[in-house]
């Protein structure tokens, strides 16, 4: 897979994006209310791609940020200070004690892309047909580590980086040519194939969740080493179908929401101290005891609102300054 350096502009990308963020966004609001089955579906379902998506796109477009096997390193401090101020903003919030090391609650996809921002421009001189098979060893091996998980994110970096790195060698003429291929009708009936299917597995596949968090280790999830390397392989094949079949059915031309896709950024980081601030407010006693069908109507409604208005240009702005600030003189340049 040869990479392509120019990435302009994508409606199709965007509105990808814009359907993964709200997956995101609706997972995080409608966890404390899994009593319900409906809801509870919807979130594992979710789970098993989402994350997995979300990395997969970001390195796609990472590989504009690569050049000869060097990161542009304002990439690095960007992402690294819009995690301390995020980390800040959630030691406030939860009343704790401020740490760079534990990411607190969806900040990890930050710190995860920090660590690939170091790791990438050097699995990038490697051979992609050498690289790739390496990241899903690596993948599968990390789950006998006990500790990983809770060391800085680095289970879940080396779970989901096999999407990542997938979506980096990704060629964009593979893209135009599976854009002008993909078909939305065999996407819905796939989409509508695939959530049947684990509808009807549902009650056999209660590890799923925690193999998709790509934190859990296997020890925690009480398999031996062998069947958690044969169930993670499993996860792999089902969210790498799930990527496609959800890839089928993004709109190729501007939507209503493809300025959603283009902000996901801001979308993703004011979601999670929303999420905490209704929990605190007991936001969720009024849902428990209404009709399953009116809650999921309700927040279906509840995650557009917030996705549409977090993804605005307004909002999007002080985001989109502070992923532009330029660290000239950091680092010392070769000459």
């Amino acid at each position: 897979m040869e990479k392509s350096k120019l990435l302009p502009r994508d409606s199709f990308f965007d509105n990808y994006r814009a359907i993964l963020i709200f997956m995101v966004v609706i997972c995080h609001l409608i966890s404390p209310l899994a009593r319900f089955f409906s809801i509870k579906f919807i979130y594992r379902y979710c789970y098993i791609f989402h994350m997995p998506a979300m990395l997969f796109v970001s390195g796609y477009f990472f590989k504009s940020s690569v050049k000869d096997g060097k990161l542009v390193k304002d990439k690095i401090f960007n992402f690294t200070l819009l995690y301390v101020v995020f980390q800040i903003i959630f030691t406030f919030i939860n009343e704790g004690k401020f740490s760079l090391y534990q990411s607190q609650s969806g900040l990890w996809y930050i710190q995860v892309l920090i660590i690939y921002s170091l790791i990438v421009p050097i699995l990038d001189r490697l051979n992609p047909k050498f690289c790739i098979p390496l990241t899903f060893a690596l993948g599968l091996v990390i789950g006998e580590d006990n500790t990983a998980g809770h060391v800085a994110s680095l289970s879940r970096a080396v779970v989901f980086l096999p999407f990542f790195m997938v979506g980096y060698y990704l060629s964009s003429d593979w893209v135009e040519n599976f854009k002008e291929k993909k078909n939305i009708l065999i996407g819905i009936i796939a989409t509508a194939a695939t959530g049947a299917l684990y509808y009807f597995a549902f009650d056999i596949t209660p590890w799923m969740l925690n193999m998709s968090s790509g934190k859990a280790s296997y020890a925690s999830m009480r398999m031996s080493f062998l069947e958690g390397v044969a169930y993670r392989s499993i996860w792999y094949v089902a969210a790498f179908l799930l990527i496609l079949v959800f890839a089928l059915v993004s709109p190729k031309r501007n939507t209503i929401f493809s300025g959603v896709g283009k902000r996901t950024l801001s979308v993703f980081l004011l979601h999670l101290p929303l999420c905490v601030l209704l929990r605190k407010i007991e936001f969720y006693q009024y849902f428990k005891n209404m009709n399953e069908v009116l809650v999921v109507c309700a927040f279906i409604a509840i995650t557009a609102a917030v996705c549409f208005i977090a993804g605005s240009k307004w909002i999007y702005w002080p985001f989109e300054k502070l992923m532009g600030i330029k660290f000239k003189g950091i680092i010392k340049e070769k000459n």
